[in-house]
């Protein structure tokens, strides 16, 4: 087995040094190729920034513990980053379509659309849990605006997101609140008829204790709307019907009560900013191109001439002893 490799790079190099005139002209024209090749590819300029993610959403843990994110933190900032929402305002902005010669009116366009901002807009964690946002393009100010773009509106995009959950919570509690404020205003309005319209029937004994309760209540400043409504009816038709409307008037009132209070907490938080991400580095135009390489180019079309080459001359060599064997 040794001495058939043995044997077999002797033939090898008994190939080259043949055919030495060869490929010194394949290495020519590789060069040539590499050349030309590397003056009519369109250059390609590369951007770069850097941000931090944070340990926590709200400014209050901020405050206390003003750190840098996780390896969580920073997949989790990444993802935002890669999501849909971005692009889709990243390649609006910048007319990326048009750039990238996408014809928007066919069915696959945002497939290609997508594929071309995966492939020249990247996100990656770096070693320091950092998130590192490059642009490639073929104009180093764009690859510079799309870079600080991204930074720019991130902390939006992550509100956006962040706050969905909070927004929906928002309009349940609205709706909620709504029904709620309608039976109220009902019941309300049946009151204010009764008291209004008076009546014969004694005033019932347990409306004192009614009324005791009631201006306890107001000195803590909690008071009801249909309170004095409720005052003049039980002293002049305190009936069980109207007992039974003041009753469920009251109910509904402290259940409105309780709603508008969850639906204050829920637009307290949903109005306050979350924390932003630390700005490390913007991006800077820089008009080293980073491609077409020559040096590259000139190794991949030498080698490509060399392997070529030599499988021509073997199969060449090949096909003479098979010949001659016949």
């Amino acid at each position: 087995m040794l001495e058939n490799n043995n044997e077999a790079n002797i033939n090898l190099l008994k190939t080259f040094y043949t055919n030495r005139k060869l490929f010194i002209a394949v290495t020519f024209i590789a060069i040539i190729a590499a050349i030309v090749v590397t003056m009519l590819t369109p250059k390609r300029f590369k951007s770069s920034g850097t941000v931090y993610p944070v340990n926590s959403n709200a400014y209050n843990d901020i405050i206390y513990n003003p750190s840098f994110g996780t390896e969580n933190d920073a997949d989790k900032l990444i993802q935002l980053f890669e999501s849909n929402y971005v692009k889709d305002r990243i390649i609006k902005e910048f007319d990326l379509a048009k750039i990238w010669e996408v014809d928007t009116t066919d069915p696959t366009a945002q497939y290609y659309l997508y594929l071309n901002y995966d492939s020249d807009i990247t996100f990656s964690r770096t070693r320091y849990l950092s998130v590192k946002i490059q642009a490639v393009t073929q104009d180093p100010e764009l690859s510079k605006n799309i870079v600080n773009r991204l930074i720019e509106i991130i902390d939006a995009e992550r509100e956006k997101i962040l706050k969905t959950n909070v927004q929906l919570i928002v309009n349940n509690y609205q709706k909620e609140y709504d029904i709620k404020k309608t039976k109220v205003n009902n019941l309300l309005d049946s009151i204010y008829y009764l008291a209004d319209k008076g009546g014969k029937n004694k005033a019932n004994p347990l409306f004192k204790n009614r009324e005791m309760f009631m201006e306890e209540r107001q000195k803590n400043t909690h008071i009801y709307p249909g309170d004095e409504a409720v005052k003049k009816i039980g002293s002049i038709n305190q009936t069980q019907e109207v007992e039974r409307l003041i009753n469920e008037y009251y109910f509904m009132q402290g259940r409105l009560n309780f709603i508008r209070g969850k639906l204050d907490e829920a637009n307290t938080r949903l109005n306050l900013p979350i924390a932003s991400v630390y700005k490390i580095s913007w991006a800077k135009a820089n008009y080293q191109k980073v491609s077409p390489r020559l040096s590259i180019n000139g190794i991949v079309f030498i080698a490509a001439g060399f392997i070529i080459t030599l499988l021509l001359l073997l199969a060449k060599d090949q096909w003479k002893r098979i010949k001659q064997e016949i």
